[in-house]
């Protein structure tokens, strides 16, 4: 058994190994900068005019390139530097959820800014597009499209249920 074990110490701190296990370091960085990052996000918020409410929803597909920018961000560089072979994968669900976080905010905040008209939210395409790119800047990637579709439950008045 002992002799088991010299050879898997031996192997593994062998320098072809360290220089394998080197050379894939950041691998995973590597592949995430090599590809497109396609996101599809769907939106909710509620209009809430105090008498009645309106659910609002929008889908979008959203298509953006990772730049060199995005071996720059803090975040990304202490999971690189706590664990050096991050995958792709990963990498991505950052991003994602970052993204997502800030198109939930953007959506949000257009649905419920005005207390007395109704969103039009057929309408977010503009803003999502200002909001993508905005995003895309501040983290290191390039914007190439995206494409949506939203809508609204219409108008529920509060006091609906209290009738007989």
């Amino acid at each position: 058994m002992a002799d088991r074990l010299a050879i898997i110490l031996h192997t593994l701190s062998s320098q072809d190994n360290k220089r394998e296990w080197r050379s894939k370091e950041k691998e995973g960085l590597t592949q995430f900068l090599n590809e497109e990052f396609l996101y599809d996000w769907k939106g909710y918020a509620v209009w809430d005019a105090g008498n009645g409410t309106v659910d609002c929803h929008y889908e979008a597909r959203i298509v953006v390139k990772p730049t060199k920018a995005v071996s720059e961000d803090k975040e990304l560089a202490r999971l690189l530097a706590k664990i050096p072979f991050t995958t792709k994968e990963k990498i991505r669900d950052l991003f994602a959820r970052r993204l997502q976080e800030y198109l939930d905010h953007e959506f949000d905040y257009y649905c419920t800014c005005e207390d007395y008209y109704q969103p039009v939210v057929e309408d977010f395409e503009d803003n999502l597009e200002y909001d993508v790119k905005q995003w895309s800047e501040q983290n290191g990637f390039e914007f190439l499209s995206c494409d949506g579709d939203g809508g609204d439950d219409g108008y529920e008045p509060k006091f609906r249920n209290n009738w007989y």
